[in-house]
């Protein structure tokens, strides 16, 4: 009798220790939910997406573009953002019937308004081509550290916000670099979202 009753005790502490872990669990994903609504993160699955190939690579001394098979046929506008599986790549320049060429962040005349780190300091992300991308007009640049993430701040209607763009990889005086996510050589298909 007296081994039942250790035994039913060991159940029910058991039972105990299972329970409060699951109510934590529960509690857990209450508060990331809590979470995610208070920084409206970009949920991609919210927006529709087009895969396209990359067909195409475009380098010169002034142009950093790509050419993707998705055009005109398919509804393809000019603005459009473009995805990797990382973050963002670049926008739609210009549309044919059967491809469009892409501006990537890295092109000269690549402009995006850009938050960086959690405090969502905004700036403007610009290219310059073979160099990585700077972010000018950030107040509070003195607050911005290296692996600061950057990301679209959703400003001026073009993008949505919060689309993972790179990290702060230097800082010499007010020129802020960043380090793309996506590997640009690397890309054999984009996802063209439909915003």
């Amino acid at each position: 009798i007296g081994r039942v009753y250790e035994e039913n005790e060991k159940l029910r502490k058991s039972q105990l220790t299972e329970s409060v872990s699951f109510q934590e669990i529960i509690e857990m994903k209450l508060k990331i939910e809590e979470y995610e609504n208070l920084l409206n993160t970009f949920d991609d699955s919210s927006f529709n997406f087009r895969t396209s190939r990359v067909i195409s690579k475009i380098s010169s001394n002034y142009l950093n573009s790509i050419i993707v098979k998705s055009g005109k046929e398919e509804g393809i506008k000019s603005g459009m953002p473009i995805l990797g599986l990382k973050g963002l790549v670049g926008f739609i320049d210009q549309v044919r019937k059967e491809t469009s060429v892409v501006i990537l962040l890295s092109n000269i005349s690549s402009r995006i308004p850009v938050s960086v780190s959690n405090n969502s300091f905004q700036g403007i992300m610009i290219g310059q081509d073979f160099k990585k991308p700077k972010i000018v007009f950030v107040k509070d640049n003195a607050k911005i550290k290296v692996g600061d993430k950057v990301s679209t701040s959703g400003r001026g209607g073009i993008f949505p916000p919060y689309i993972l763009i790179g990290k702060v990889s230097s800082i010499n005086n007010n020129d802020i670099e960043v380090e793309l996510f996506e590997e640009i050589e690397k890309l054999t298909h984009v996802r063209i979202l439909e915003y």
